[in-house]
């Protein structure tokens, strides 16, 4: 589709005569009403001309508004002498593009006359204004069309080909007796197009003054009279007016086509910028995106590992806590087990009197102690052993102990008999006794290593089952070896008797079979 720009103008420039239009004698006639237009704040500059000798002038809105369409207030008028004055903005129509200016001047100023009726098309104007910046300048054509059919092109504004630039805009648009036909607004752009400007038209010119108030005059600058008596321009002339203008419209047509190149060129260039930008951008964003997507998939991989390590801890501290509560049970069942024993053994027991006789198979010699078969008395006995302090609880390894000791045993009728003879000085009543005496006697010590046991302790002794005397009580000490041979336990204890019941002392030699309880659940 052709693009279609409208560029904000102000005056055109032409030297070239018609037959029925003196643009000498329109120029001088004119210019003294036309002004340059300049905004600071907008940083625009354009045409306007004189409506009114009071000051009011005439251009366009957009000549008097910044970019972002608000007006100032500074604009600054100037006139072809030199002349400046400071403007207030009257009145403005956007959607028209006219504006209404006003300058205080000392004198009455030249007011350019307003046709009242439409112009006919094919009619012959001019423009005057400060084009392109280059002081003012004067352009030339004719109108093409009242009723434009561009596209975009304003239902208010006429057609002309009057050559049309930069700083042309708001300046008078004039016909052959000097009357403002219309405003002009605007250029036609498009490739291959030329000789197409905008003008409002005069008939929206006057209803915006009649809205203000503003007089303005219809008296033609030139009439139609004066016209006819204009002298006529030789075929000669004519010819080389033509030849001239053609020249110029032909260069004026190469530079807009080097223009219209430039700008395409221009355009390309920054086509391929923005391509180029575009896409670096798209591939900055890409990498930000997989730079995203691999922190996450690290992340995850990352949450992966620690919720793996979690629930191998976990798993660790349950299987520990499990082994320690297994282990804690069974220490608990086996602390008890490892503290107490049952020992079941016999051995012998042998009595001293102070005259002994050592008699084996020669005569006894009584002298001293002796050693006589006839003292030697089996014994049987049960000892239950209680651990009170274990260094290595549960361990094969064996370490210091104290503990308590009760045994439990028993003597035969005819030992007894004899110790109670020689200790008590009096013999056993002849009667139903029973063939074995019960003792028991307890101790307390110490077992170093868990094979050599030191203890003392005190012990009864008992005649069928009930004490005859208060002096059958007695005190013991016992020293004791244990043997372990594998899974068996064999305690060899020698003990002392003596005090009390034994007043002469007597000693016991004792085997016993160790049984912990270890198995016990």
């Amino acid at each position: 589709m052709p693009k279609f720009i409208l560029l904000l103008l102000c005056l055109c420039f032409s030297k070239s005569l018609l037959a029925q239009m003196d643009t000498e004698k329109l120029n001088a006639l004119c210019e003294k009403s036309i002004v340059t237009i300049k905004t600071a704040s907008a940083g625009s500059q354009g045409t306007g001309f004189v409506i009114n000798s009071s000051g009011y002038l005439i251009s366009n809105y957009h000549v008097i508004s910044n970019r972002y369409g608000y007006v100032v207030q500074d604009a600054v008028v100037s006139f072809k002498d030199g002349a400046e004055y400071k403007a207030q903005i009257i009145d403005y129509d956007q959607n028209l593009d006219l504006a209404l200016l006003k300058i205080n001047a000392n004198e009455a100023l030249p007011a350019l006359p307003v046709l009242e009726d439409l112009p006919k098309e094919g009619a012959e104007v001019i423009t005057i204004g400060n084009g392109i910046g280059a002081g003012f300048a004067l352009s030339r054509g004719v109108i093409s069309t009242l009723n434009s059919q561009i596209t975009d092109a304003p239902l208010h504004c006429l057609q002309t080909t009057t050559t049309i630039n930069p700083g042309n805009s708001g300046g008078a648009l004039i016909n052959k007796n000097g009357l403002v036909v219309g405003v002009v607004v605007a250029k036609y752009i498009q490739k291959g197009v030329e000789g197409v400007g905008l003008a409002i038209k005069n008939t929206y010119l006057t209803a915006f003054l009649r809205k203000n108030g503003i007089a303005y005059i219809t008296t033609p600058l030139i009439s139609d009279i004066e016209l006819k008596e204009a002298r006529k321009l030789t075929a000669e002339e004519e010819e080389a007016e033509k030849q001239k203008e053609l020249t110029r419209l032909r260069a004026e047509t190469e530079k807009e086509i080097e223009k219209g190149e430039l700008e395409k060129r221009r355009q390309a260039e920054q086509y391929a910028q923005k391509q180029d930008l575009d896409k670096l951008e798209s591939e900055k964003r890409k990498q930000i995106r997989e730079t995203e997507l691999e922190a996450q998939r690290t992340q995850l991989l990352n949450d992966q590992e620690n919720k793996k390590l979690a629930i191998e801890r976990e798993k660790l501290r349950i299987e520990d806590e499990k082994k320690y509560r297994i282990k804690e049970k069974k220490e608990r069942r086996l602390l008890l087990p490892y503290r107490v024993s049952l020992k079941i053994g016999g051995g012998v027991q042998h009595l001293f009197n102070n005259v002994l006789q050592f008699t084996s198979v020669t005569p006894a010699v009584k002298s001293g102690f002796g050693y006589e078969p006839q003292n030697i008395m089996p014994i049987g006995s049960a000892m239950l052993a209680y651990r009170f302090n274990i260094k290595k609880e549960g361990k094969k390894e064996r370490g210091n102990s104290i503990g308590a000791f009760a045994n439990y045993g028993f003597l035969s009728t005819t030992g007894l008999k004899q110790l109670y003879q020689t200790n008590v000085n009096t013999t056993l009543p002849n009667g139903d006794l029973k063939p074995f005496q019960p003792f028991y006697e307890i101790e307390g010590g110490g077992l170093i290593r868990e094979w050599l046991r030191l203890s003392g302790g005190v012990g009864t002794q008992f005649v069928d089952g009930q004490v005859r005397t208060t002096s059958l009580a007695y005190y013991t000490a016992t020293t004791g070896l244990i043997a372990r041979f594998g899974l068996v336990e064999f305690d060899f204890t020698f003990t002392g008797l003596f005090g009390g019941f034994y007043q002469s002392p007597s000693a016991r030699a004792n085997i016993t079979l160790n049984l912990h309880f270890k198995g016990i659940k």
